[in-house]
């Protein structure tokens, strides 16, 4: 399986892009001229859920990156609940709502098969370091293709390594 080098190679945040551009064509339509709190909103819970994928990749520490899974699967169900809304309100029919609703439960199952995978201690490569200096530089995570997941790289420069000194003894 192929390593992920970059947050736009997971499928989560391919998907998240889909839903992110869905809520933009759905907050143009003409019933939400006159709500423009909820276009705000909703719009905003799906550019969240894609950069809180984009961000926990780069976090450089598999328990951040999880962290931000859940961010993003929970602006995830933000899009959900706003959805009802715009349905409700009668500003998008039920085909539209299918649609964007069925995109963002795709991106809330990818957010928790990754979760999933960065969990199991199978895929971790050392126990647990005491120090800053002793983590290593990166680590990958495999996934099989049935979780749709190919796999993620994340770099972990952080700390005094990140600005070039060593941690104190």
């Amino acid at each position: 399986m192929p390593l992920v080098k970059r947050f736009e190679d997971l499928e989560a945040w391919q998907a998240a892009r889909l839903l992110a551009a869905a809520a933009y064509a759905v907050t143009r339509r003409r019933g939400f001229v006159t709500d423009p709190g909820l276009v705000d909103q909703f719009r905003r819970a799906a550019v969240s859920t894609m950069n809180n994928i984009a961000e926990g990749f780069d976090s450089g520490s598999r328990t951040e990156f999880r962290r931000f899974l859940r961010y993003a699967a929970r602006s995830a169900s933000e899009v959900q609940s706003s959805l009802y809304v715009a349905r409700d309100q009668g500003y998008i029919d039920q085909a539209s709502f299918a649609e964007a609703y069925a995109l963002a439960q795709r991106v809330r199952q990818l957010c928790g098969g990754l979760i999933r995978r960065l969990s199991e201690r199978a895929y971790s490569t050392s126990p647990r370091p005491n120090r800053i200096a002793d983590r290593p530089a990166a680590y990958e995570i495999r996934c099989p293709p049935a979780h749709g997941l190919t796999g993620a790289r994340v770099h972990r420069p952080t700390g005094a390594r990140a600005h070039g000194r060593t941690a104190p003894p």
